[in-house]
């Protein structure tokens, strides 16, 4: 495609015109010329002879469809010749020795200079309108000399297009019509002389018409191409005052750049400067993370990691890679509940969160979530602080067991039914101040007893099917029994049970409640 000011120049003949107002045209292909062959060409009848050099994938069928339609073409196809937009002669097909022959002087393919002399006209005019319209024409009824006698033919001209370099092309075809030949016997003179006159006025009207039609082609061509060449010249004027304004500009701009160099040199050494003090602060940086052992994650605003401390690594299981990535692709060793969520809950409200977390070995930590704040106060992130705490929860731990052991004594101790505690061999482990008051027996006495003593003989086969059962995990409800004092009066009471299990879950001992029946 060129410009309005553009033009191909001394180079038409490489580029073929497709868009005259838009200025687009087509290369043409110099080494290979456009396959325009009608059909192949045989020397001799022998069709079956091409059978055999067909592809082998051909069908037999085919093959010899394809031979009887060459041999018919070859046989009775009319004369024709393809030729280009130029007029140059790109193929010849059949006897076109009747109407095209070479021309004496240099050897040229030009159609025009080839043709038989009374076809030019009507030719010239058939080729340029099939150009034109790009679409095929016909003339019928026309006549020449050949071998001294008068021969009818029809011309038709039909578009081609090579479907490899897309060049338009054109088959010429010479229908043959019958000879007429000259009149037998003498003729008048009048006669004669008045067939020969009409025979030339017919022939110069033809030819006037032909030419009329072809000067008025040619006068459309040459107003459009004038129309052009207006076009250009106004167009070239506007493109010169442009260059000059454009000229100035530039001139206007050299200063202006020469300006802003000298602004650029100065920013340069500024920017040189703050990277030096950025280098600084950023080897401090890394030192003060490198030297805390406090777990620490510094996050962007879309939750990707921005930095880590070395202690981080371990807990959050972490890699050098692992910048930039999304927090959530991380399987850190530790459970975060709802982290994503908290995290924009932080950059959302800019206020701190703290929570209590437990890594996959227990180890009890305090997260504190701070909103990473810019010094224009924007929230660009968050900043995770892990902070160990697993001492202070196993104070607390502590403290609260003995709360509750201290609880759970005064509840023993002020309690209005007798409480022991007893292993499965009978030995007394624990004794309040009511199994005293019902039994006699002192806390110190007590401890040192079997509990076999408190049970008299009528009870102790119940009690031993009791105990195996609370020995084997079994529940048992609560139930009345027979109990033996100090003194050895007997008693009866309502007794309920309950199993203590060790640290491994299973049953270590018996506490007893016994409430005296009235």
């Amino acid at each position: 495609m060129l410009g309005t000011s553009e033009t191909i120049g001394s180079e038409a003949d490489l580029f073929s015109l497709i868009d005259r107002k838009n200025k687009i045209y087509l290369r043409k292909s110099q080494a290979n010329l456009p396959n325009t062959d009608l059909a192949e060409t045989r020397s001799t009848p022998q069709s079956f002879s091409a059978l055999h050099s067909r592809p082998k994938d051909t069908p037999p069928a085919m093959q010899v469809q394809q031979a009887a339609e060459n041999l018919i073409l070859e046989k009775y196809g009319p004369p024709a010749v393809v030729i280009d937009q130029n007029m140059h002669i790109l193929y010849f097909r059949g006897q076109t020795g009747p109407y095209i022959e070479p021309a004496t002087g240099s050897a040229s393919l030009n159609l025009l200079k080839m043709v038989h002399p009374e076809l030019i006209i009507e030719l010239r005019a058939l080729v340029h309108q099939a150009i034109k319209d790009n679409n095929s024409v016909r003339k019928e009824g026309l006549r020449m000399h050949h071998n001294g006698n008068y021969k009818n033919l029809n011309l038709q001209l039909l578009p081609l297009v090579s479907p490899i370099t897309m060049v338009p092309s054109y088959l010429v075809v010479f229908e043959p019509g019958a000879e007429i030949p000259a009149r037998q016997g003498p003729l008048q003179p009048e006669d004669a002389c008045k067939d020969a006159k009409d025979l030339r006025i017919s022939a110069l009207e033809n030819e006037l018409l032909t030419e009329r039609e072809y000067m008025q082609s040619i006068i459309e061509e040459q107003e459009e191409t004038n129309e052009e060449l207006q076009s250009a010249n106004e167009e070239i004027q506007s493109a010169n005052e442009e260059l000059q304004s454009i000229n100035e500009e530039l001139e206007t701009t050299k200063e202006e750049l020469q300006s802003t160099n000298e602004e650029l040199t100065t920013i340069i050494e500024e920017h040189e400067n703050r990277n030096q003090e950025l280098n600084l602060i950023n080897n401090d940086l890394i030192n003060l993370l490198a030297s805390i052992d406090t777990p620490i994650v510094i996050l962007h605003k879309d939750l990707t990691i921005r930095r880590f401390t070395p202690a981080a690594k371990v807990l959050l299981n972490l890699i050098d890679t692992d910048t930039n990535r999304p927090i959530s692709n991380i399987r850190p060793n530790i459970v975060i509940p709802d982290l994503e969520s908290e995290l924009k809950q932080v950059i959302e409200s800019a206020v701190t969160k703290s929570m209590e977390v437990q890594d996959d070995n227990e180890h009890w930590y305090l997260l504190r979530l701070h909103p990473y704040q810019k010094q224009d106060k924007n929230i660009d992130g968050v900043v995770m602080v892990f902070i160990d705490i697993d001492a202070i929860k196993d104070i607390e731990q502590l403290r609260n067991a003995l709360q509750y052991e201290r609880r759970l004594a005064a509840v023993v101790r002020d309690s209005n039914d007798a409480v022991t505690v007893q292993d499965f061999n009978g030995h007394i482990l624990a004794w309040n101040q009511r199994a005293t008051e019902l039994f006699g027996y002192t806390e110190d006495e007590a401890l040192q007893l079997n509990a076999n003593q408190l049970v008299p003989d009528i009870a102790r086969e119940e009690m031993r099917i009791l105990l195996e059962q609370l020995q084997h995990g079994q529940k048992t409800p609560p139930c009345e029994t027979i109990r033996c004092t100090k003194e050895g009066h007997l008693l009866k009471v309502w007794m309920t049970t309950s199993i203590l299990k060790n640290d491994a879950g299973n049953p270590a001992a018996i506490a007893i409640t016994e409430r005296e029946i009235l």
